[in-house]
């Protein structure tokens, strides 16, 4: 009997993101990592870890071209079955930074369903928190 493989995306390429996206492709799935950064996709495409982490320079050199691609581009995690979100959420005045991760989750919306996606479509209640600048402090989730 073998097998499913998935079609995964990863969006960010820090440490997990990048750790995670080369284990899935090792684990035999096809692994697109998408990232901001160019010179991180360039790296993992050239079969390099951009960063450093026991182990995951050979595991990526191992996977990359071949299970493991990288982008910048959002538009291809439509066809994938699962999309991760792998983004950076920094320690900011006592709380933290979920900029980034807004960002990265409104710009997979958008390539998942569109820009013109109704903005109530979870439901009522189920993300909530405070905002102050950049920094937001979840009160409760779904």
């Amino acid at each position: 009997m073998s097998e499913e493989r998935l079609r995964i995306s990863v969006v960010g390429s820090g440490y997990v993101g990048t750790t995670l996206a080369a284990s899935l492709a090792a684990a035999g799935h096809r692994v697109t990592a998408t990232d901001i950064d160019k010179r991180v996709v360039v790296a993992l495409d050239a079969g390099e870890a951009y960063v450093h982490e026991p182990g995951l320079n050979e595991l990526v050199s191992a996977t990359a071209g071949e299970r493991l691609t990288a982008t910048t581009e959002y538009d291809g995690l439509a066809g994938t079955d699962l999309t991760l979100l792998c983004v950076q959420t920094p320690s900011r005045n006592g709380g933290i930074d979920i900029g980034p991760l807004e960002t990265a989750a409104r710009m997979t919306g958008e390539a998942l369903v569109g820009p013109d996606a109704p903005a109530d479509a979870l439901p009522e209640g189920c993300v909530r928190g405070t905002r102050d600048g950049e920094t937001a402090t979840p009160h409760a989730r779904c």
